[in-house]
């Protein structure tokens, strides 16, 4: 994700949730224009607060940054990664992502839909969910910056994007998809069933069909075969 993130954008800001893989140096030696910090000790961590995590991550991100009014910010999950509606080369999809934001004119955010991959056919084609609310989810997930943005209070189900976003209006786009990847193993299937299993934030049925009966289709358009190789390895 973050080496092809390198080639879409101006930069790239990773916030480390104390990760043990070597995430940290990794990024120092081989991703450029990328800068991070290392979640403190007195921040809780996604899994703890999700509210508190995103908004040290936002405070880090504009004090090491210093974005500027009419910067655009795009947040994208490590399992997640953009794709356009030919292409899923970066200097391609640079190119689409600055014409959409052209047209979104005064906006204050572009609504991405987010396929939801579960699994890939023989030949490595991801396979996307289309049942229930799995076909249908999106987020402003691409947005103009403005300073001391906040973020709900909560320790689940927090927007990924400040609360000025949620509450702007946005223009939305079929030329780019977010894909996530977050259960495209089996594993993580049922590591996400377990986490959210109780939780307020998402419907006990919307719950229950992550491990439930599905409905999929291969996925019609661009997407990265490297992304499979890095769900498989964890």
């Amino acid at each position: 994700m973050l080496e092809h993130a390198q080639g879409l954008f101006d930069g790239v800001f990773f916030y480390d949730d104390q990760s043990d893989d070597e995430t940290t140096p990794y990024i120092a030696s081989t991703v450029m224009n990328c800068s991070g910090a290392y979640r403190p000790d007195d921040v809780p961590s996604f899994k703890e607060n999700e509210g508190a995590f995103r908004g040290a991550a936002w405070s880090a991100f504009e004090e090491i940054v210093v974005p500027q009014l009419g910067d655009w910010i795009c947040v994208v999950d490590c399992d997640e990664v953009l794709v356009g509606d030919e292409s899923a080369n970066p200097s391609e999809i640079r190119t689409v992502l600055e014409r959409v934001i052209h047209a979104a004119g005064s906006m204050v955010a572009v609504d991405l839909a987010i396929p939801e991959v579960f699994g890939y056919d023989t030949d490595g084609c991801p396979l996307i969910r289309t049942d229930g609310f799995w076909g249908a989810i999106h987020a402003p997930r691409l947005f103009a910056y403005r300073p001391g943005g906040q973020y709900f209070q909560g320790d689940f189900g927090v927007p990924a994007v400040p609360n000025y976003v949620m509450g702007g209006r946005w223009f939305s786009t079929e030329a780019i998809w977010l894909m996530h990847y977050g259960y495209a193993s089996v594993d993580d299937q049922a590591a996400k069933y377990e986490r959210y299993t109780g939780h307020n934030g998402h419907s006990n049925a919307h719950v229950e069909s992550i491990i439930g009966q599905m409905n999929v289709r291969r996925w019609e358009g661009p997407y990265l075969s490297s992304m499979r190789k890095a769900v498989s390895d964890g």
